[in-house]
Order: C-alpha cells, then sequence, then structure tokens
C-alpha cells in the first residue's frame, strides 16, 4: 500500500501496540489480560506493519517465521506443566517463584503461570500471523 498517511501512522501504532502486548502479558496472570489478548495485540501490529511496509521493504519481516512461534508456544505451554511434575504436584500445578517490580506494570509474581502465558502468546500470535500470511499469499 503506498499511502503516506497509512506509514507515518504505522511508524507511531507499531510501538505503542507493542508495548501495550507487553503490559498485558506481564500483568496478566495476577490481574484481566494475559498471553490471549497479548498475541492478539502483538499481531494486530505486525499485520499493520507488513501491509504498511510491504514484505520485500523489511530483511526481519521476511524471515519471521509463524511455524516457529507456534512450536515455541506449544514447548513453553507444555514445559510450564513438567516444573509441577517434577516436583511430584499434579501437571499445570501452579508453582511460584520470587516477585519483581517493573516499573509502569507493577510487581509481577514469576512462576509457572507467567511462563504458561508466555506460550500461549507465542501460540496465539504465531497462529494469527499464520492465517494471515495464508490470506494475502498470491
Amino acid at each position: 500500500m503506498e499511502s503516506v498517511i497509512f506509514k507515518s501512522a504505522e511508524r507511531f501504532l507499531f510501538p505503542v501496540q507493542s508495548l501495550m502486548a507487553m503490559f498485558f502479558l506481564l500483568r496478566g496472570h495476577n490481574e484481566p489480560g494475559g498471553g490471549f489478548i497479548a498475541g492478539l495485540i502483538i499481531a494486530c501490529a505486525f499485520t499493520l506493519k507488513k501491509m504498511a511496509v510491504g514484505h520485500e521493504a523489511n530483511f526481519w519481516l521476511r524471515s519471521f517465521s509463524a511455524r516457529r512461534l507456534v512450536q515455541l508456544g506449544w514447548i513453553l505451554a507444555f514445559a510450564s506443566g513438567i516444573f509441577a511434575v517434577i516436583k511430584s504436584q499434579p501437571y499445570l500445578t501452579a508453582i511460584w517463584g520470587p516477585s519483581i517490580f517493573i516499573p509502569g506494570i507493577g510487581k509481577i509474581k514469576l512462576g509457572t503461570v507467567l511462563l504458561f502465558d508466555f506460550g500461549v502468546f507465542f501460540l496465539v500470535w504465531g497462529m494469527v500471523m499464520g492465517i494471515f500470511f495464508l490470506l494475502i499469499e498470491d
């Protein structure tokens, strides 16, 4: 798409959407939000970027692999349950670690729930981008 307004809006919206996705991802295991909505937001950001700059215009967008994101998501989601099995607890039982404070987001409790959210994030991001890539194929 050869629109100066669209390209200018993309330059502003892509970082905003990316930060918003990280915010929802990191606060989601304690409050509303999480991996699913963050995955949808980041997929919208990448879809907007692809529509604005095109496939050939950006090297890192050309090397983007939706399949790798889905694989990473499955691995992280599966691995989040293994820690409980190692501790002789039922699969996907939450195991909590220390808390950290991130300015602008708040206190984040580290644990397997956050790892599962990251898995869902990558899985949703990869699936939506894969569907988008299939829709725009020639």
